[in-house]
């Protein structure tokens, strides 16, 4: 893993963690002379709690110099990181404390059981804490997507913003608290600079419009879409992956995806073509989108192609697990003529081989693909992966979660370090 963004990582956990919260705290502390210890704690869980929040907050709003260096899924991650580990806290206030007046009670109660409600649905429909270590939960996740749609389930996480207005009101009523007007305006500073930078975000998101090219089946399951951009952009990275939302009469998809690029884009471009699985959300109605229809995109995300030249001498073992080949192929294509390159494919059937051509057309000295219809075996892969990949190689593997599980376990069996292994795994 790179050096630099392992200490960005541990940066953004200790501002998130400790920091951001701090300055709160300690004022609080100053001002609350007259609190019992306990009392005084249990005042402070609450307050952290609420820190927390209002930090995964402005993660949401994806800063552009975090995300360079650390990716999105990352930062993801430390967002439901922070959410799930303040309901602990939030617990600890609300079991706690107690106030006889009732607006207090009621807006710390809504804030509370509407907190609770959003940490359940978010593990379940949004997170991949079940979904990706169970596959009972896979499946019933995708029984259950018509119905509780990606777009519904993204309003339904916003509840966090009514979560932070309760809970801003909830302190504004509570005198012993109010009359410390130092406290209350560092408070409010917090909260308003963070509610702003998220509108801000939301009103000034920096959106690239798309004329649709072409959109056709490559098999049963699975589309290929091309996007003409309005404007050219200087550098798309390969491998990398852009949010997409489209917004027509006959179809409405308004929240984005992320969908990584295809093939290597010439640079600089104004071409992007995805690679789109048709699972049970949104993504079923990309059949309706015809050559001419308009969408959004934002980015490029993603960190492939910085991870590929920190070490460019370094084997290279894409592991592509179904569509999961989409950015893989584009890395294989960027760089198969200036490295070893060694691609491994695994689709559910022949039909689903879409690609074989392109990888064809790539063999070389340096390159080579194994590709096969059914999982990789372990014995397969101890076969196929040679001595020298396992020692010094870098391995990126794209794919479905319990499936990416299934082949890092294995590459651990055959001495491959976590190091080694690299994916940009959402947890949403």
């Amino acid at each position: 893993m790179l050096k630099r963004h392992i200490l960005v990582l541990n940066l953004v956990w200790l501002i998130g963690l400790f920091l951001f919260p701090m300055p709160l705290v300690l004022m609080l502390n100053h001002v609350m002379v007259n609190t019992s210890g306990w009392q005084q704690l249990y005042v402070d869980a609450g307050l952290i709690a609420y820190s927390w929040w209002l930090f995964a907050v402005w993660l949401a709003t994806r800063p552009a110099w975090i995300e360079k260096l650390i990716g999105l899924p990352k930062m993801y991650f430390i967002h439901s990181i922070l959410g799930s580990t303040a309901l602990v806290l939030a617990f600890i206030h609300q079991h706690y404390l107690f106030s006889m007046d009732p607006l207090i009670k009621l807006t710390g109660h809504w804030a509370w059981y509407l907190t609770l409600f959003g940490f359940f649905y978010a593990c379940f429909f949004l997170s991949g804490f079940l979904v990706n270590h169970f596959a009972l939960m896979d499946r019933l996740k995708k029984s259950l997507q018509p119905v509780f749609r990606h777009q519904f389930s993204m309003w339904v996480h916003r509840l966090n913003l009514i979560v932070i207005a309760l809970i801003w009101l909830h302190v504004h009523l509570i005198g012993r608290i109010t009359q410390y007007s130092s406290f209350m305006i560092l408070f409010d500073t917090y909260t308003a600079v963070i509610l702003l930078s998220y509108i801000w975000w939301q009103l000034n998101k920096q959106n690239l419009a798309g004329t649709v090219v072409s959109n056709f089946l490559l098999s049963k399951t699975t589309r290929q879409l091309s996007i003409q951009l309005a404007q050219t952009l200087d550098h798309v990275p390969a491998g990398a992956y852009f949010f997409l939302s489209v917004k027509q009469k006959h179809f409405i998809m308004t929240e984005p995806h992320p969908y990584s690029i295809t093939f290597a884009p010439e640079q600089p471009t104004n071409l992007l073509t995805f690679t789109i699985k048709m699972l049970g959300d949104d993504t079923r109605e990309l059949t309706a989108v015809a050559a001419g229809d308009h969408v959004r995109l934002s980015g490029p995300f993603g960190l492939f192609d910085t991870i590929v030249n920190q070490r460019p001498h370094a084997p290279l073992i894409l592991i592509g697990l179904g569509t999961g080949i989409a950015p893989l192929l584009s890395l294989a294509e960027q760089y198969h003529d200036q490295r070893e390159i060694h691609v491994l494919w695994t689709t559910k059937s022949l039909e689903e081989q879409y690609y074989k051509s392109r990888l064809d057309k790539m063999v070389n000295d340096h390159f080579r693909y194994d590709l096969q219809a059914g999982r990789f075996k372990y014995a397969q892969l101890d076969q196929l992966i040679k001595s020298d990949e396992r020692k010094d190689g870098q391995f990126i593997i794209v794919g479905s979660p319990l499936a990416m599980r299934s082949i890092q376990k294995q590459l651990r069996q055959l001495g491959i370090s976590r190091a080694q292994m690299h994916n940009e795994q959402f947890v949403l």
